[in-house]
């Protein structure tokens, strides 16, 4: 009877311990990101503002920070959201005159979409189309004016952790003012350079 007791718990304990092994090694894969971000405007168009008859003029060189979370919904897509932030000095110009340089703040309110392809698990690019606002709060305006935007951008993101990435992205970003749609020539294209981390949660 001892015998037996002893064979049955060697023999429970060699099949529990590949099991228990199994179970310790499994890593979940990482399907929701948070993401920082730090950049440049290498260009920022100037707006036609038809309320007031003027045109903003910005200067291009502008450094922005950003935030966001995304959640992987299918293998390499992953969907999400997305705040930016930016300052740079502006200029209203009329056709005759035009007034002391300001301070302009561009905030941007995104929903996002992106897509993983080619590479390996480590290195790999992505394409990225995100949907949303800009607002611009300008010098001697209260409050802000948000417009309708739309961006699109390209990147390349280096895993160097399981559950860690860092990433440079290209944006072009198209701002859509004091229109219906996105019909008409009042379009302010702004270009985006950004190096930032990603990390799993």
């Amino acid at each position: 009877m001892l015998k037996r007791i002893v064979v049955l718990t060697a023999l429970g304990g060699a099949l529990s311990s590949p099991v228990a092994a199994q179970i310790r090694d499994v890593t979940l894969p990482a399907r929701n990101w948070a993401t920082l971000w730090g950049g440049l405007f290498t260009n920022i168009d100037a707006i036609r503002d038809p309320a007031t008859e003027t045109t903003w003029a910005f200067d291009d060189n502008a450094i922005a920070f950003g935030a966001g979370v995304e959640r992987e919904v299918s293998p390499g897509l992953l969907l999400g959201a997305e705040a930016s932030y930016a300052s740079t000095d502006f200029q209203r110009r009329t056709d005759t005159a035009a007034e002391p340089v300001g301070t302009a703040k561009l905030i941007g309110l995104y929903a996002t979409g992106r897509y993983r392809y080619g590479g390996t698990n480590t290195l790999g690019g992505y394409l990225k189309g995100a949907a949303g606002g800009l607002g611009y709060q300008l010098a001697g305006e209260d409050g802000t004016n948000f417009d309708l935007s739309l961006s699109t951008g390209a990147g390349l993101e280096f895993r160097f952790r399981t559950r860690s990435a860092a990433y440079l992205e290209w944006d072009r970003i198209w701002a859509y003012h004091e229109k219906e749609g996105i019909d008409g020539g009042n379009t302010g294209r702004h270009t985006l350079l950004r190096l930032g981390v990603r990390q799993a949660f």
